[in-house]
């Protein structure tokens, strides 16, 4: 369990070097714009300026702890009279979980699927208000390049010996929730059925699995299975007052979670 628990084959690490990359590659655009001129920029790198915004940068960093302390920074910092470190702004970090990469990675059919949708991904706004891109900024490729071994997922098996495969993990309150497509599609070649999760409860991370994992794989599931206590029915119910007759108490409860 410790293996599954801690770094398992580092793909969390993985999220987070790829996620990071972008997040240095931002602060690195905006100092040398911002040092030399977006003229003089253009003159000496031959590359258009993105003219960043950096009180629009929407790319935080991630880190693998759930470290309160770090989810407002201010980055950019220096010495009087330097700039070495680039220019101040607010900052920030998420779990990685809760990385967009993450995301994607569930949703990702192979390697130049996940590239195209890395490439995708709006990091900032122009000071014109522009979308920019991990695209714009040249990035997209190393980013995908960092999660080539990560879009491949780990065989393991429950304490009964069943074959399992485990990948990804989006937090399903700011995405989707589920597993990944690759590690369905690898089950349901290998066995009669397949049972994946719909994490973080029916109302999210299920509802979630049929609009948009389901429509992303073209893959429905067949059935669903509702796991409920009968005290967390009657609290969902309204119905809330004891029954002479249990029986019809249990069932008129479920009709109306169901419903």
């Amino acid at each position: 369990m410790e293996e599954l628990n801690l770094h398992l084959t580092g793909d969390i690490h993985a999220v987070t070097a790829a996620h990071n990359l972008a997040a240095a590659a931002i602060d690195a655009r905006i100092y040398h714009e911002q040092r030399q001129g977006f003229e003089a920029f253009e003159t000496r790198t031959g590359l258009k300026a993105l003219k960043i915004d950096s009180k629009n940068v929407v790319w935080k960093r991630v880190v693998d702890h759930n470290d309160r302390a770090l989810r407002m920074v201010t980055v950019g910092q220096n010495e009087i009279n330097k700039t070495i470190n680039g220019y101040e702004r607010q900052d920030g970090f998420d779990i990685s979980a809760a990385s967009e990469l993450m995301a994607i990675l569930a949703l990702s059919k192979d390697l130049k699927d996940l590239r195209a949708r890395i490439g995708k991904i709006v990091v900032a706004y122009s000071i014109d208000g522009t979308p920019i891109t991990t695209e714009d900024l040249q990035v997209a490729g190393a980013m995908a390049v960092s999660m080539k071994e990560a879009i491949e997922p780990t065989l393991m098996q429950t304490l009964e010996g069943v074959p399992t495969l485990i990948h990804a993990g989006p937090f399903a309150n700011i995405a989707h929730g589920n597993s990944s497509i690759i590690a369905d599609s690898i089950a349901t070649k290998l066995s009669d059925f397949t049972v994946t999760e719909g994490g973080f409860g029916s109302d999210m991370g299920f509802e979630k699995a049929c609009n948009i994992k389901a429509s992303a794989t073209d893959k429905k599931p067949d059935c669903a299975v509702i796991v409920a206590t009968l005290r967390g029915l009657k609290a969902n119910s309204g119905y809330m007052t004891l029954s002479r007759e249990p029986q019809s108490q249990i069932a008129f409860m479920a009709k109306t979670a169901l419903r």
